[in-house]
């Protein structure tokens, strides 16, 4: 026997099995670089839950598992954008409502002496339920509920703005309407006989009121506006009071003497009648 050690170099196809084994041993190698780099951890590193597998059997379930991690990951992506999203629009409604109830409130602050008391207190307990409302849709996260409570609140703030501006119209005329009686001219006018109607026809007198601080009339001086209040009520209430109102073909009669009879239409003065029969000897 030769004292020559036999190697896989001199065996017949050696050299083939042993890069075959150096390549199986860096193909490993790089598996299980991927691996690691995938989570996967050696058994000796391994804590985790389940049994532990080797890398080879770890990519193949990764890519076996990997599109429906992906699925819900990019849904849970998805709705945590979603949630982003709608916590931004409920912290700018809530910082809208904010400026809503300060801009309100400033806004009830200038009108509040057109307000009465009543209607002050229901505008503050409204403030204070919309308030509520806007808390309750923030901790639910209610957009919808949020934009409602705003909206809400706009519409409180104008029906008192309305209020407010109908209470002032009302005060303006009750003074412009105690300036008018109060004027020489109107005071004159009020108490002539051809004025009846004012007085005591139903309605009449606030009408007139209403008509003496109109805009359209307001560029005329108290008589003359009192003159076009005198021509408007003819139309207005005549045809239904025609008593309180002359025509002009009644203007236009001579009074009836008191000793004049009709015959027919020929007025006969009594008077005339018996001076001439008695000079005559008739009577």
């Amino acid at each position: 026997m030769s004292g020559n050690i036999q190697t896989n170099e001199n065996v017949p196809g050696g050299r083939q099995q042993d890069d075959a084994a150096a390549g199986g041993q860096q193909s490993q190698v790089d598996l299980e670089k991927l691996a690691r780099s995938n989570g996967w951890r050696p058994k000796a590193e391994f804590k985790g839950v389940g049994e532990w597998v080797d890398a080879g059997e770890y990519l193949r379930r990764n890519e076996q598992h990997l599109p429906i991690i992906k699925g819900r990951l990019k849904k849970t992506e998805e709705q945590l954008n979603a949630a982003r999203a709608e916590t931004a629009a409920l912290r700018a409604e809530q910082t809208a409502m904010a400026a809503q109830v300060a801009s309100s409130n400033q806004a009830v602050h200038d009108i509040k002496e057109m307000l009465t008391s009543a209607e002050e207190r229901a505008y503050n307990r409204a403030v204070a339920d919309l308030g509520k409302k806007m808390d309750t849709a923030i901790a639910d996260g209610d957009v919808d509920g949020a934009k409602r409570a705003r909206e809400e609140l706009a519409a409180v703030t104008e029906e008192a703005r309305k209020r407010a501006e109908k209470t002032a119209t009302t005060k303006k005329t009750a003074d412009d309407a105690t300036q008018t009686r109060t004027d020489p001219a109107a005071t004159a006018w009020i108490a002539a006989d051809e004025q009846s109607w004012y007085r005591e026809i139903r309605g009449a007198k606030g009408w007139a009121e209403q008509l003496f601080v109109d805009p359209s009339l307001k560029h005329l001086g108290v008589a003359d506006r009192l003159k076009e209040i005198t021509k408007l009520a003819v139309e207005e209430w005549g045809p239904r009071f025609p008593k309180h109102f002359k025509t002009a073909d009644e203007d236009d009669e001579e009074p009836d003497h008191p000793h004049h009879v009709h015959i027919g239409d020929v007025a006969i003065d009594l008077q005339f009648v018996v001076k001439v029969g008695a000079e005559m000897n008739i009577f």
